[in-house]
């Protein structure tokens, strides 16, 4: 489910033509459902079944395609088989024609290559092209590690999630927004809201771009925590920090203040 702000109109206009996800998925059949209204903007959240393309492309941030040179569908499934040598998968991929060696040696593969195997929540699998990129003397990317932090996140690991980020420092690669979103996310689905605070105050103090996803990720694992006071001084540290609340956020803050039985605060 995909939230956006949005008129009837331009509802309208993603049920006609579809609406991209990114990489090689398309959703289809797309269907508005009414979420909340706030300041004049209509909240929609999309929901729809999705097509996956047999692609050996995909676009990166900017739209333009991006060549991996092989089918990053199948590598991946080839890597997650836990019968599967993945050295010698990912060698021989590499090594197939100048357009993959091109592709390995950018990161571009490899962050294809990662982003696929976190939708299979395949940590083990994730950890193996880690160690294939170090015998392969592939410079390690900040979207690499925000691709095996999430990993982490769905595996329900914070602490490998952290001990990534740690090793960030120590090779000097730069963290982003992205970065402590998804730990801070990993810490969440443990409930862990002290870790998520700490990462929260790290951030600030690193001067990451300010971004709802963090914040939102640090509300909820102090609602998971049962600390509604601090998920609510939260809330309100992000709008001094001109961070703007949005659907997710002013949810979780519900969701804390119901679990803390102050219903007030919630219909505030």
């Amino acid at each position: 489910r995909l939230l956006v702000p949005g008129t009837v109109d331009e509802i309208r206009e993603v049920r006609h033509r579809g609406f991209h996800g990114g990489g090689q998925v398309r959703f289809v059949h797309v269907r508005p459902v009414h979420l909340a209204e706030e300041q004049g903007s209509v909240w929609f959240g999309f929901t729809g079944a999705s097509e996956c393309s047999r692609s050996y492309d995909r676009r990166d941030g900017n739209g333009d395609r991006v060549d991996n040179g092989f089918d990053v569908n199948e590598v991946a499934a080839q890597i997650c088989d836990r019968k599967t040598d993945v050295a010698h998968v990912l060698d021989e991929v590499f090594n197939r024609n100048q357009a993959t060696v091109d592709s390995f040696q950018s990161g571009r593969a490899i962050t294809s290559i990662l982003n696929k195997i976190k939708q299979y929540r395949n940590l083990a699998a994730a950890r193996s092209v880690w160690r294939w990129m170090d015998q392969a003397r592939i410079r390690k990317q900040t979207q690499h590690y925000n691709n095996i932090i999430s990993c982490c996140e769905r595996a329900r690991d914070w602490r490998s999630a952290l001990e990534y980020m740690k090793e960030m420092d120590r090779d000097g690669v730069e963290k982003n927004d992205v970065t402590f979103a998804t730990a801070i996310s990993a810490c969440e689905k443990d409930a862990n809201w002290e870790q998520a605070m700490a990462l929260l105050d790290q951030m600030e103090a690193e001067g990451c771009d300010l971004a709802p996803h963090a914040y939102n990720a640090c509300i909820s694992a102090c609602e998971k925590g049962m600390k509604a006071k601090l998920a609510m001084g939260i809330f309100e540290r992000m709008k001094t920090k001109g961070v703007s609340p949005n659907v997710v956020t002013y949810s979780a803050m519900i969701s804390a203040c119901e679990k803390a039985h102050q219903w007030k605060q919630a219909l505030s």
